[in-house]
Parts: C-alpha cells; sequence; structure tokens
C-alpha cells in the first residue's frame, strides 16, 4: 500500500485551503511584528528619561523615556520598581528599547540631574559620592563619570 498525499481541497473544498493560507500568513507576520517590536534601535540628539536608582546598592537599575514614565501612576512606578528613586536626565546617542526599558549603545552620554528626583523622597545622589573616572554598570553597559558638577553627573557607556 503507497502513501498518497491527503488533497485537502477534495476534502474541504478550496475555500478552506485559502482560508487556511490566509491564517498562516497573518500569524506568520504577527509572530515577525512582535519580534520586530522588542527591540529597536533609536538615535538621539537629546532623549529626556528617567533613571531608575536602587536605594540599596546606589546603582541605576534601569532607565525610561520620561514620557512614558508619566503615563504611569506614582503607586504603578513604585510597584514596578520597589526600593528605587526616580531621576530626570538626558540621553544622547543610539540606543535600543525593549519593551519599556531603554538600553544604550557603546559611545552614549547620560546626564543624570541630581537635583531632580521625581516622586521625592531623601536625597540620593550627591555629587560629593561620585569622581570623574568612576566606573559602574547601568544594566549590562559599563560607564564611566566624564563630568560631575552642580546638579549633573555625566556619564559615558563604553
Amino acid at each position: 500500500m503507497g502513501s498518497h498525499p491527503i488533497d485537502l481541497t477534495t476534502i474541504f473544498g478550496c475555500g478552506f485551503v485559502m482560508h487556511m493560507k490566509k491564517l498562516t500568513l497573518i500569524i506568520v507576520l504577527a509572530l515577525f511584528d512582535g519580534i520586530a517590536m522588542q527591540s529597536q534601535t533609536h538615535t538621539t540628539n537629546e532623549t529626556p528619561i528617567v533613571l531608575i536608582t536602587s536605594i540599596e546598592s546606589d546603582g541605576i537599575v534601569g532607565m525610561e523615556l520620561l514620557n512614558n514614565f508619566w503615563d504611569k501612576s506614582e503607586d504603578e512606578v513604585l510597584v514596578a520598581y520597589p526600593n528605587c528613586k526616580f531621576y530626570k536626565g538626558l540621553l544622547k546617542g543610539k540606543y535600543e528599547r525593549k519593551e519599556n526599558l531603554i538600553i544604550p549603545s557603546n559611545g552614549a552620554l547620560i546626564t543624570i540631574y541630581t537635583n531632580e528626583q521625581i516622586f521625592s523622597r531623601e536625597s540620593f545622589l550627591s555629587e560629593g559620592q561620585f569622581s570623574i573616572g568612576d566606573e559602574f554598570f547601568i544594566g549590562k553597559n559599563k560607564s564611566k563619570i566624564i563630568a560631575n558638577q552642580k546638579g549633573e553627573l555625566i556619564l559615558k557607556i563604553e
């Protein structure tokens, strides 16, 4: 007994097969669109951001676009980022977006406005605790302080 391919057109009719092909194409396009939207690279002269800093480790745990950040209530932000403080800043250079988070590329500059805390609590960042040349990580990216002026820390992603 030989193997014969099943002809779905004879069983279900031509309309069913065309419908299935369209459905498959829609699913493939939706999956591709979802993957493409996961990570996008952008270049900017100056983008307002929010730096999310850990109270416990004194490190930057993430960055979001300021406009996206304002769309959330204070309660939503504090639940999403417990034990964190939030500072306004600027990003210059290339970066990627993964969901709401910003991932700066090598060479990008980040300015942290240490005197512009959002949902202000006690002071966290002070110019005296950082020196030019200090290195630390922002997520997985290494950064170096290149300027420390009154109310501003400027970092370069390496």
